[in-house]
C-alpha cells in the first residue's frame, strides 16, 4: 500500500539520494533525487517531463519517502490545455527538474 501524499511549507528533512549507497537513511528522513538544493517556493522551475516547460514552486511535498516539489506550470503545453483537465500544481522530484 503506498504512502499518502504530505504538503509542507518548509523542506522536511532530506538526504540527496546516491545511486548504489548501501547505506540506510535515517528514520524520518526523505530522499531528494536533484544535483542541487531543492529550489525555494515561489521559485521557477523547467519541468523536464513531458514537455511542461516553466512551472512555479508553491510547496513541497513527500511521496514514499521522496521529497518533491508541487509545482504549477505557467504556460502548459497545448496537449495538456486541451486535455480537459484542471491546470493545477503537481508533484515533480528533483531528477525530473531544472532551475
Amino acid at each position: 500500500m503506498s504512502e499518502e501524499l504530505k504538503f509542507y511549507k518548509v523542506v522536511p528533512a532530506y538526504v540527496k539520494y546516491v545511486a548504489n549507497n548501501e547505506e540506510p537513511k535515517p528514520e524520518g528522513v526523505n530522499l531528494w533525487s536533484g544535483d542541487k538544493e531543492p529550489p525555494a517556493i515561489d521559485s521557477e522551475v523547467r519541468i523536464k517531463i513531458n514537455g511542461i516547460g516553466m512551472a512555479k514552486v508553491v510547496e513541497y511535498a513527500v511521496m514514499e519517502g521522496w521529497l518533491g516539489v508541487m509545482a504549477l506550470p505557467l504556460d502548459p503545453p497545448a496537449w495538456l490545455k486541451q486535455s480537459g483537465n484542471k491546470i493545477a500544481p503537481s508533484i515533480v522530484f528533483g531528477c525530473e527538474i531544472s532551475y
